[in-house]
């Protein structure tokens, strides 16, 4: 990658055109990294505690609002003010889900992630959210077996 010296100095010149090719191939490399990259729009809300997530059974509970995370919150015992209710991705989601995790999504977080997730390979398909089952609250649960 030296191509000459500098006159009197004795230090190395690098090589412009393989500067040039190096930045080049670092850009496209970037690039394609962010075309493979999941979208980064907000699917629904996440409840914290320190380091614990509220879940529903094994699968972490994304409400479509922080209005509703309260309600789920409320509905298990749980005092909202003790959780952090923060923003989950698409990209996060599809990340956790490929590791192994479980996430419990109500009607309006699911209907937000549909096509995160079928862009992203999950076969997943329209659900029926009429029936409000035992505890009021339906979410579905989407995870790998």
């Amino acid at each position: 990658m030296v191509r000459g010296v500098v006159r009197g100095l004795g230090v190395p010149m690098p090589d412009k055109r393989q500067e040039r090719r190096r930045r080049e191939r670092e850009l496209r490399r970037r690039e394609k990294r962010r075309e493979r990259r999941p979208p980064d729009a907000v699917i629904g809300y996440v409840a914290r505690c320190g380091m614990n997530m509220a879940c529903d059974g094994d699968a972490c509970v994304v409400a479509g609002s922080e209005a509703a995370m309260s309600a789920i919150l409320q509905f298990h015992q749980r005092d909202p003010a003790a959780y952090a209710i923060e923003p989950a991705y698409g990209w996060q989601l599809l990340q956790a889900i490929a590791l192994g995790a479980a996430y419990a999504l109500d009607e309006q977080a699911y209907h937000r992630f549909l096509p995160a997730a079928q862009q992203g390979g999950l076969p997943l398909v329209e659900e029926d959210f009429s029936d409000p089952g035992p505890t009021g609250i339906h979410l579905v649960r989407i995870g790998c077996l």
